[in-house]
């Protein structure tokens, strides 16, 4: 036996380092080798079998179509390493694969008076690409993959629904029957979406039930939907008509697909999802994992320390047809995703883009993810599935940080981070919120989230708010961030908050740094003790904004909320939004020099940086660094871009004052299809058909509503009288609308705003 060892004892120990040994792998290789250079092993998975620590795996380019479950860990001083082959510009060329090529012969065939291709496929299929690019599930409304972003490929609800009914003209124009098909909802509280079964319908039908499931916790109904309430429909054979489109008919286990041409698919041109992770283990400590590209598939590893993952890109990672987080418990399952759990673990210069589901979570305490680039997640709009989650898990610290990232076409959040004392840092964040509404691009809330900073961040063109402290925040610090062209700006609830020197400009009339005061509203998941008064005891000062905006609530007094520049009015304002938008911070800066420098304050126990006797105002010091935020690298690219089909649209009228803020358009027309244009038209009418004394009635209307509970007598006199004033003011519009407006435009406007 000794003699029959000896070779590979031999071989292994010629490949030692003074760490380890450096075990190899190349896809011409065999697992019957013994890893060394001259004879390397086939499969990451056999190297990873024999690994310890200060071990090295040194993987050749190709691809490896296997799943590689880690289990042997490494020390401090002697981590086991994975290390992929990169070109000379560091990019992977190992790729590890979570599909498999379908074999077979394909046979033509009708369905739904189109043109399709068939195959038998024993096996349920999550997703396929066809020359590695990911197709459509059948679905209705019809939706290609490089219009994700195109939220008019989701059918419209009409008015009249209810969290459980689903009414739309559009559905009824089918002319088909669609019970038992599955309906992915973004509906009522639109910053989560639901997937239902449609219990009952029938063909013609403009109405259709789904068991609502979705509740606010304490089992009681939290209201009406929304009004731009969106779904699309699949599960049904009906739903398959164009290209790019694929099917599984479980009863007859048989794949169909409409081809880009629509011609037959020729051998290995389709592959199928039949992996979910390409690595993944538990409990595992000190492992770095190093050039490897994830495709169709990804990495996650639970309850680990102490781990590196770097220089890796991670395509098409996560695809779920169903949104479990929303199911009722006894039908929940744990969604793919690309997930670290443990502390002290590390995400660097990775790449990940095109998965439906989230982009990447980290919990557990001292984590970090610097450098990376997140984009085109989150296609349904889940809050559950932000480009980045960041939380303490179970503990109430977190003491983790996301740095020098960049994130962008994002269906809900970019970045969602929770527990104490994060730093959210140097970020580059933009298209977000493009399949939901009421997000913000950096979102937290709740007094978890105490000792947390978001400092040095640029964020623009959030379909929502920019950067949100939401219900109950607790101990919250925003600093020099810049925000510009969101539909708000800058929103710190709660208390004991610190917002200073960020500049906040180029949003929706709704207000660019809004500052509540009233008492807090009573949720029922709420931890801390409700407060009379919001505010009191933080801190606004040295912001440079558009305008500040207290949603109706009177101003605290005292020295708080002081020394901030309000450049509402201000004749440079559309060049300086101009120079902020082409991030030329230095010419922003000397446009508005006269009225930031030294007019901030010091706050104390703050360390603010400043240049001359005092701090200026905004992000921005004017003889300071112009500091930039994102990553520092671009990823190589798929050879295409996905249509947005968003657009914030900029302050329709600059107020002048808080005080004299424009009521904003209704929202359906905001969220309809009206060109920038247009809709900046129709807010300047929309702002004459309200008197002077109106706006005064309906704002003190809806102070006192505000403080009333929503289902008193007094509420809803209060809620009466602000519906009352808006129909007045809606009629006044319809009215005029041909004044500003000509041609289609105005036949949709009608058409919109029946």
């Amino acid at each position: 036996m000794l003699r029959l060892l000896l070779p590979l004892i031999l071989a292994l120990a010629t490949c030692a380092t003074a760490t380890g040994r450096t075990l190899h792998v190349d896809p011409a290789g065999s697992d019957i080798g013994t890893g060394s250079r001259d004879s390397p092993f086939r499969t990451i998975a056999k190297a990873s079998s024999v690994m310890g620590p200060g071990d090295i795996c040194r993987i050749a380019p190709g691809v490896y179509r296997e799943s590689i479950h880690l289990e042997l860990s490494g020390t401090e001083q002697r981590p086991v390493q994975y290390i992929g082959a990169t070109d000379e510009d560091g990019n992977p060329l190992v790729a590890i694969y979570g599909t498999e090529p379908i074999t077979g012969n394909w046979r033509k065939v009708e369905v739904n008076g189109t043109i399709a291709y068939s195959i038998p496929h024993e096996d349920g299929i999550t997703q396929l690409f066809w020359r590695d690019r990911p197709m459509t599930g059948a679905r209705w409304p019809d939706q290609p993959f490089e219009r994700i972003w195109d939220r008019s490929t989701w059918a419209k609800g009409d008015p009249g629904g209810y969290k459980g009914r689903m009414i739309s003209r559009e559905i009824a124009d089918t002319g088909i029957d669609w019970t038992g098909a599955m309906a992915v909802l973004n509906v009522g509280h639109q910053f989560k979406t639901w997937v239902r079964k449609i219990e009952n319908h029938a063909a013609g039908q403009d109405t259709f039930h789904y068991r609502l499931e979705e509740r606010m916790g304490n089992d009681k109904e939290d209201g009406p939907t929304w009004g731009d309430d969106r779904f699309y429909v699949f599960g049904k054979l009906e739903c398959l008509s164009t290209e790019q489109e694929w099917f599984y008919d479980e009863t007859n286990r048989e794949l169909l697909f409409i081809p880009p041409g629509n011609k037959m698919p020729r051998k290995g041109e389709v592959s199928v999802k039949t992996r979910d992770y390409g690595m993944y283990g538990s409990g595992l400590q000190h492992v770095q994992i190093s050039g490897i590209s994830f495709h169709g598939c990804t990495f996650n590893f639970a309850d680990s320390d102490h781990l590196v993952v770097e220089n890796c890109h991670v395509i098409y990672p996560n695809f779920s047809r169903m949104l479990y987080d929303t199911q009722s418990p006894e039908n929940k399952r744990a969604e793919v995703q690309t997930s670290v759990t443990g502390n002290a673990n590390r995400i660097s210069r990775v790449w990940i883009a095109y998965g439906n589901t989230a982009g990447i979570q980290l919990v557990g305490r001292d984590n970090v993810i610097e450098n990376s680039i997140i984009h085109d997640v989150c296609w349904e709009g889940n809050i559950s599935h932000p480009g980045i989650l960041l939380n303490g898990g179970n503990g109430s610290d977190c003491n983790s940080r996301v740095s020098n990232c960049t994130i962008f076409n994002v269906g809900n959040v970019g970045i969602r981070y929770g527990h104490r004392n994060n730093i959210i840092e140097y970020n580059h964040i933009y298209n977000t919120g493009l399949a939901c509404k009421d997000i913000a691009a950096i979102h937290t809330g709740s007094p978890d989230a105490f000792g947390s900073v978001a400092r040095y961040n640029w964020v623009h063109d959030s379909m929502g708010k920019g950067i949100r402290g939401d219900d109950q925040t607790r101990g919250l610090t925003f600093h020099h961030n810049v925000v510009w062209n969101c539909d708000e700006g800058m929103i710190l609830k709660g208390d004991f908050n610190k917002c200073y020197n960020n500049t906040v400009v180029g949003v929706n009339g709704h207000g660019c740094l809004i500052i509540p005061t009233r008492p807090e509203p009573e949720k029922w998941w709420a931890k801390a003790e409700f407060l009379e008064v919001q505010n009191m005891n933080s801190v606004f000062c040295n912001n440079l904004v558009e305008s500040i905006v207290y949603r109706n609530d009177p101003l605290p007094d005292g020295h708080s909320i002081s020394h901030n520049v309000e450049l509402a009015g201000s004749p440079v304002l559309a060049a300086f939004l101009e120079a902020v938008d082409a991030r030329d911070f230095a010419r922003a800066g000397g446009l508005v020099a006269g009225l930031i420098r030294d007019s901030g304050r010091f706050v104390e126990g703050v360390d603010i940086p400043f240049t001359g006797q005092k701090p200026d105002s905004g992000a921005y010091q004017l003889d300071g660094d112009i500091w930039i935020a994102g990553a520092d690298w671009s990823p190589p690219g798929l050879g295409f871009e996905l249509q947005v089909n968003a657009e914030v649209a900029r302050s329709w009228q600059l107020p002048v004052s808080s005080s004299t803020t424009p009521v904003p358009l209704p929202g359906i027309i905001r969220e309809s299809q009206l060109s920038p244009a247009s809709l900046k038209k129709l807010q300047a009418l929309f702002d004459t058909c309200w008197s002077a004394e109106e706006v005064r009635v309906r704002r003190e209307a809806i102070r006192e509503r505000n403080a009333l509970s929503d289902d008193s007598p007094e509420y809803r006199k209060y809620q009466g009288e602000v519906s009352r004033l808006h129909q007045q003011a809606n009629d006044r519009l319809k009215k005029r609308a041909g004044e500003v407006l000509a041609g289609s435009e105005l036949n949709r406007f009608h058409e919109i705003f029946k």
